[in-house]
């Protein structure tokens, strides 16, 4: 296996264990599902060569993550604030794509 397979192969291996030993109605296992999944798509836009496309992949994941972190771990309740920043973030990033395209 090369290490640059190696988020994808965590994610998969996780999401084998949630999908047999998980209990999607406890917080702890959905949040730990969701931080993986997004932890794994901050170290794949990581690499990511074009920097525009790093840095917006990089900012999506990580306002997701700390939304995770915030409702899941801290049982905070930021639905309405949680989807105006990833809702932001998109937008700016769809224009700046289109206006460099």
């Amino acid at each position: 296996m090369k290490l640059k397979d190696l988020p994808i192969f965590l994610l998969l291996m996780f999401t084998v264990v949630y999908s047999v030993a998980g209990n999607p109605a406890d917080e702890i296992w959905s949040g730990a599902y969701f931080f993986v999944n997004y932890l794994t798509m901050f170290m794949l836009f990581k690499r990511e060569n074009n920097k525009v496309n790093r840095i917006i992949g990089m900012s999506l994941s990580v306002s997701i993550l700390i939304f995770i972190a915030l409702k899941y771990f801290l049982h905070l309740n930021i639905n309405r604030e949680y989807t105006t920043v990833p809702l932001i973030i998109s937008i700016i990033a769809l224009y700046k794509l289109e206006c460099r395209n």
